[in-house]
């Protein structure tokens, strides 16, 4: 439920934007480090991550590991995600996208995870990107 609240408002932007809604006319590879500040907090370890990304065009491909080493059996995941770009706003300042992801868990033993995400990047500058991404996942550990 949750996910679909977030999603809602992560596409709604679209409809506010005067400059309509494109396939991007580029292609170009994104590093992002992630982490939950929540679970780092009332864990008290941290909760980190890391992305690549080579968004093209219409669509997006994503490599990533995330780490926690507090739960028991220090969980490792690493996930694969692909799907579709949009863009909006004066030279495309805008990143709408939405896709699959897939991946394993390692704890102990290794467990397949599967789910949906989306998300909005702003570009902030030629190398800089700032965004929020929500996802949803089913995991079998």
């Amino acid at each position: 439920m949750k996910l679909t609240f977030i999603c809602i408002f992560l596409f709604s932007v679209i409809g506010v934007s005067a400059q309509g809604l494109r396939f991007g006319d580029s292609e170009y590879f994104t590093f992002s480090a992630f982490g939950s500040p929540p679970t780092s907090l009332n864990e008290k370890n941290l909760n980190f991550g890391v992305d690549i990304e080579l968004v093209s065009y219409a669509k997006y491909v994503r490599f990533g590991v995330n780490r926690f080493e507090n739960l028991e059996g220090a969980y490792t995941d690493f996930i694969g995600s692909a799907g579709l770009n949009l863009t909006s706003g004066y030279f495309d300042k805008l990143r709408y996208y939405g896709g699959l992801r897939l991946g394993l868990i390692y704890r102990t033993n290794v467990y397949p995870t599967g789910g949906l995400e989306c998300g909005v990047d702003v570009d902030l500058s030629k190398d800089l990107y700032i965004g929020i991404k929500a996802g949803y996942g089913y995991r079998s550990d």
